[in-house]
């Protein structure tokens, strides 16, 4: 009887070895040399005039209130434009009052009021798509969703700032500066 299992079992052998030596398959392959992986990247950029774009701009002379008082209003414009290097790229935007030279955080940042309002494409501010006004030390302390949808890749937008001071604010005011106000505009993707 052994030596029946021992024949089987070297048949089993006998015939796994040689139907594993019978399949024979043709192999090829194929390289892809040169491929490169680049993120792209967003790309929020400012403009006071609506024509030159860049990260970083300096506000013009209109763009500094000066001999504000009780009762003061003011306003100037700038524009957002969404200059991502990846097509079909959505941008979110928030605004913050970052840091200043002088002057944060005082009495005056507590009675400035900034509001940015959405203009639409005839000039005209769109009154329902506004931040509110919200005082100085408010904007300095949490970061203001901009109204408007997302800033869709390649757009502009042209947003108008109001300032002013309550006409009830005494004379605490008085004398204060606030000099190098720096706002922080934040484009952040938008999945689809």
């Amino acid at each position: 009887m052994k030596k029946i299992i021992a024949g089987i079992l070297g048949l089993f052998i006998v015939v796994a070895l040689v139907s594993g030596s019978a399949f024979a398959l043709f192999l090829s392959s194929a390289t892809l040399t040169g491929v490169t992986f680049a993120a792209g990247n967003a790309d929020l950029q400012i403009s006071v005039d609506g024509l030159g774009f860049a990260n970083t701009k300096i506000a013009p002379a209109e763009m500094n209130f000066q001999n504000m008082y009780p009762g003061y209003s003011a306003t100037d414009t700038f524009w957002l434009k969404n200059n991502s290097s990846v097509p079909n790229m959505k941008l979110s935007l928030t605004g913050k009052l970052t840091s200043a030279t002088t002057g944060l955080p005082s009495v005056l940042a507590d009675n400035i009021q900034l509001e940015v309002v959405e203009i639409d494409s005839f000039g005209a501010d769109i009154p329902a798509s506004t931040t509110g006004f919200k005082t100085l030390t408010v904007w300095n302390t949490t970061a203001q969703a901009l109204p408007g949808v997302d800033l869709n890749y390649g757009a502009t937008r042209q947003y108008r700032v109001n300032v002013k001071i309550d006409s009830t604010v005494g004379n605490d005011i008085a004398g204060l500066t606030i000099t190098g106000a720096l706002f922080t505009f934040t484009g952040t993707q938008v999945y689809p």
